[in-house]
């Protein structure tokens, strides 16, 4: 029975203790409270503590990237908006034609014969992807497809940039 009174009231009597030096050093009207918390402030009120969560400024969780101006909607047979599947994967893929192949204009990092393609406008990049994707992939990439187009490389991560510009 001893120790069933050490297991329950020793923890308790610990807690209490804790909570009264804590009133002593930190008082609820001192600024101690609410200092270091970057996601909300904590107030004492009347007989408990209050908790007021700061909401992000922006709640967006992406950032809006303007869809370009491209010609007139084109479809695949699953009702896919390929222009839009297009600006996707030059975000995923260079970041819409800002780093790596997208220096030479190569939105989409096509690789003919062993190099990157050079492309004298973007333009000319968007059309060449549509063209390939209408003709090999044909629908909306699933994990199979963006293997084929990605060669293996970082497949996953390929997969959700896309979606997410894709759904944005």
């Amino acid at each position: 029975m001893k120790t069933w009174k050490i297991i329950l009231c020793y923890p308790f009597i610990l807690i209490m203790i804790l909570l009264v030096l804590g009133n002593i050093f930190f008082p609820p009207d001192s600024k101690a409270w609410t200092q270091g918390l970057p996601f909300g402030e904590i107030h004492w009120n009347e007989d408990r503590l209050e908790f007021k969560p700061e909401l992000p400024k922006n709640p967006k969780r992406y950032i809006e990237v303007p869809l370009p101006e491209l010609a007139m909607a084109e479809t695949l047979e699953d009702g896919t908006d390929l222009n839009r599947l297009a600006y996707a994967v030059a975000l995923a893929e260079t970041h819409d034609c800002k780093k790596g192949s997208g220096k030479v204009n190569n939105c989409f990092g096509i690789i003919r014969r062993g190099k990157f393609q050079k492309y004298d406008k973007p333009s000319d990049s968007y059309d060449d992807f549509k063209q390939i994707w209408k003709k090999y992939y044909q629908k909306y990439p699933n994990y199979y497809l963006a293997h084929k187009y990605t060669g293996g490389d970082s497949v996953e991560d390929w997969m959700v940039a896309v979606n997410q510009y894709y759904y944005e």
